[in-house]
């Protein structure tokens, strides 16, 4: 793809690249107790699962996006997306979203969890995630009611992004559900409507 003259490429990742950016981007990038155990991650890619691409400038890694897609499921969750801090605000972020239904275009659609912003415990927590969400809803996302805790209680907002079809909002609920199953213990997770 290219973006104001520059050729970008994207690609899977494999294990190694992963273990580096696990290490690396991911702890800069995400809150501590957002990110998922390596050896989750391990066992999520192990099992084939968990896919991750990365965005690259010649060999520099420039965006990313971790998903997880459970076997016979027609939903993908979009786990972790960040872009570099030098190239947010370029349209890269944008443009990476747009090629998600190229990437999963056998999907029914893409599921993201984003920080509920009525629990933000800043004004500047509250500013970050409407921002957050706000880019969501600009590339082709849109609001589902379906509200979750995961990730050892981290509150969080479902949106979806229809590929091939456009889900009804208790469709999304039963899929959060089976995702979380995958990954997370019973009791471990909720994932309620507000439809």
């Amino acid at each position: 793809m290219v973006i104001n003259n520059i050729q970008y490429e994207i690609k899977q990742l494999v294990w190694e690249d992963i273990v580096k950016l696990y290490n690396t981007n991911m702890q800069c990038d995400f809150p501590k107790e957002e990110i998922k155990t390596l050896e989750l991650l391990q066992n999520l890619y192990d099992k084939g699962i968990s896919k991750v691409y990365g965005v690259y400038e010649k060999a520099i890694l420039k965006a990313y996006a971790i998903f997880e897609k459970p076997k016979n499921d027609n939903v993908v969750l979009l786990d972790y997306l960040a872009v570099h801090k030098m190239d947010r605000g370029t349209g890269l972020g944008g443009r990476f979203v747009k090629e998600f239904k190229n990437i999963f275009y056998d999907v029914d659609g893409i599921v993201a969890e984003i920080e509920d912003i009525s629990k933000a415990s800043s004004e500047e927590q509250e500013f970050i995630r409407t921002r957050r969400k706000q880019f969501y809803l600009k590339n082709e996302f849109y609001e589902t009611g379906v509200l979750t805790q995961a990730d050892g209680g981290v509150d969080y907002e479902i949106l979806y992004m229809p590929v091939g079809q456009k889900l009804k909002k208790f469709q999304i609920q039963k899929a959060m559900e089976r995702m979380y199953s995958t990954f997370f213990k019973k009791g471990d997770y909720i994932v309620r409507g507000e439809f």
